[in-house]
């Protein structure tokens, strides 16, 4: 329509057409450069869906008693879980593997989710490095 009116009536109406297609696409294309660059660089994931990655780790398995470390951030597009979980210091190395398995499948069934690590300990270290007294349990 630009380049008619351009043609026939006003001679730089094409070019300011066109120029305003331009300041349009390029506005949109700087808006997703600059949402995916966050994704890219690794920024920590919403607290709603660490929430959601706690909680489903917690009610997994009545033998995980504590989370000692909740980590998700993006790389690219999807996250990144790093989980530390506290189990008894008594159970069984097989029950330990079955338990981190199922429960890695299960945290990478959510969307947004593209790889998850499973950490398991036995006691619940401070920021540095010393043992913590537990006295809450949350799954006996």
């Amino acid at each position: 329509m630009m380049a008619l009116v351009g043609k026939h009536i006003i001679w730089w109406m094409d070019p300011l057409g066109c120029l305003c297609a331009s300041v349009i696409i390029l506005r949109l294309w700087i808006r997703e450069a600059v949402e995916k660059a966050g994704m890219i660089a690794g920024i920590c994931a919403d607290p709603e869906m660490i929430q959601l990655i706690s909680y489903t780790a917690l009610t997994h398995d009545p033998r995980i008693t504590h989370l000692d470390d909740v980590k998700a951030y993006y790389s690219g597009t999807k996250m990144m879980v790093e989980i530390t979980v506290i189990m008894n210091p008594g159970t069984p190395l097989i029950v330990i593997h079955n338990v981190t398995n199922t429960l890695t499948e299960k945290l990478e069934k959510i969307p947004e989710v593209e790889r998850v690590i499973v950490n398991v300990e036995y006691k619940i270290y401070s920021e540095t490095g010393q043992e913590m007294d537990i006295n809450i349990i949350i799954n006996p």
